[in-house]
C-alpha cells in the first residue's frame, strides 16, 4: 500500500460507455517495481511514494456485481476510519453489472435521506469491534 488509508495497494477510475464497464485509470504500487503494460498502455515513471498511474486504458471489464456510488458528501456525517456510509452522501446509486454490462440501476437518493444520521448515533452504542465491523462492511443491502 502506498497510504495508511490505502491498504489495497491500487486506486482505479471506471467509466460506463453505452452500457459496458471500463477501467480508464489505475494508480498501482507494486513491490518488485516492475510495471507491466495494461491493455497496450505503459504507466507514467514510478513515484516511490505513490506508485505509477496508468491514464486512458480503456479497458472493457467482465465485472459481475454491484457498485454502489455516491456523490455530494455532507461533512457533518463524516466517520473516521472504514468506509462513508450511503446516509452520509446527498445521491446515491446502486449499479449491478452482468459480465461488465450494466443490467440495473437504482436510485436511492430518498431512502438514504431518511435515515441520515442514525449511524452516527448508533456508534455511541456500539463496542469497538462492532464500530469497525460496521465501518468496513460491504453489505449492499443496508444503506445506513
Amino acid at each position: 500500500a502506498f497510504s495508511t488509508a490505502n491498504w489495497r495497494g491500487f486506486v482505479s477510475e471506471y467509466a460506463i460507455r453505452d452500457g459496458q464497464l471500463y477501467l480508464v485509470k489505475m494508480t498501482v504500487s507494486v513491490s518488485d517495481h516492475k510495471y507491466r503494460p495494461i491493455n497496450g498502455v505503459e504507466p507514467s515513471e514510478e513515484d516511490l511514494a505513490l506508485g505509477s498511474t496508468y491514464e486512458n486504458v480503456n479497458l472493457p471489464l467482465k465485472f459481475s456485481g454491484k457498485f454502489r456510488l455516491g456523490r455530494d458528501f455532507i461533512e457533518e456525517f463524516y466517520v473516521h476510519m472504514g468506509f462513508q456510509k450511503p446516509s452520509a452522501f446527498r445521491e446515491v446509486h446502486d449499479l449491478q453489472f452482468k459480465d461488465g454490462k450494466l443490467i440495473k440501476e437504482l436510485d436511492r437518493s430518498s431512502e438514504a435521506a431518511a435515515i441520515r444520521g442514525q449511524f452516527q448515533k448508533a456508534i455511541s452504542e456500539m463496542s469497538a469491534d462492532q464500530v469497525v465491523e460496521e465501518a468496513f462492511s460491504l453489505d449492499m443491502e443496508k444503506l445506513q
